[in-house]
C-alpha cells in the first residue's frame, strides 16, 4: 500500500501563542518501502507519524493510501481503516503488565475483531524467535523481547502499513540492530511499507529512503544504499 503526504500543516495555540509543528510536508512512500524520518527532538517527525496514523487531524493537508484520502475521513471510518490495514509500534513497547505475552497479543486481536488460532500466534512467535516465551509477562522479558512482542502484535493483524515511532529508542546497540534487521525480514517477506521516526542516523541507514527534517519541514531526501 501506497502513502501519499500531500501539503501537512499542524498549527497549535493561538494568536501570539502560534506554534507550526509542521510546515507544508510533502512526500510519498511507494508499496513495499522502508522509509525514515530522521531528526532532532521537536522537528516535528513524531507529529507527522500521528497525522498520519490518523491519531491527530492536521490543520491543513491531506494523507491518502492507495488513493483512499484518509483526512477526509470521520473518526468511526478511520479506526475501522487502521483495524484493517495500519499497525502502529511505539517506543516505549506499550504491553500490557499483568498479561501475558500469548495474551497481550491475543488482546489486539480481540480489539481489533479479528480471528487467530494459537497454532498460527505460535508460527509467528517463532518466526520473531520468541515462541518458548508465550507464558512470561513483560517483567520477565528483555527489552529487545518485549520490542519482538510489540512487533508481533502489529504483524498479527496483517497489515499493509506498519508507523513505528522510534522503535529502538530504549534498546541497547546491539539489540537495535537485531529488531532493525528483524523488521527488513519482515517488510520483504510481508511486502509491508514501514515508515519510522528515528534521530539516529545508524537506524536511518536501514532504510531505503531518509527523509530529513527540520523545524516542522523537510530539508532533504536522502537515498541509502539499500535502495
Amino acid at each position: 500500500m501506497s502513502i501519499k503526504v500531500e501539503n501537512i500543516y499542524k498549527t497549535y495555540g493561538e494568536k501570539e501563542a502560534i506554534v507550526q509543528a509542521l510546515k507544508g510536508v510533502s512526500f510519498q512512500i511507494e508499496e513495499g518501502e522502508f522509509v525514515t524520518l530522521m531528526g532532532r527532538s521537536g522537528c516535528g517527525k513524531s507529529t507527522l507519524l500521528h497525522i498520519i496514523a490518523g491519531y491527530l487531524q492536521p490543520t491543513h493537508g491531506k494523507i491518502s493510501f492507495d488513493g483512499t484520502n484518509f483526512t477526509g475521513l470521520n473518526e468511526s471510518e478511520k479506526n475501522n481503516f487502521r483495524k484493517e490495514h495500519i499497525a502502529v509500534i511505539f517506543q516505549f513497547f506499550s504491553l500490557f503488565p499483568d498479561l501475558n505475552v500469548y495474551e497481550n497479543i491475543q488482546f489486539v486481536l480481540d480489539l481489533n475483531k479479528k480471528n487467530k488460532n494459537k497454532d498460527e500466534l505460535l508460527d509467528l512467535l517463532k518466526l520473531l524467535g520468541i515462541d518458548d516465551k508465550i507464558n512470561k509477562y513483560p517483567s520477565e522479558l528483555s527489552g529487545g523481547q518485549q520490542q519482538r512482542v510489540a512487533i508481533a502484535r502489529a504483524l498479527v493483524l496483517d497489515p499493509k502499513i506498519i508507523i513505528a515511532d522510534e522503535p529502538t529508542g530504549n534498546l541497547d546497540s546491539e539489540t537495535s540492530e537485531e529488531v532493525l534487521n528483524l523488521l527488513l525480514e519482515m517488510k520483504d517477506r510481508f511486502n509491508i511499507s514501514i515508515l519510522m521516526a528515528t534521530h539516529s542516523q545508524e537506524v536511518a541507514s536501514y532504510a531505503d529512503r531518509i527523509i530529513l527534517m527540520n523545524d516542522g519541514q523537510i530539508s532533504d531526501i536522502i537515498y541509502s544504499d539499500n535502495k
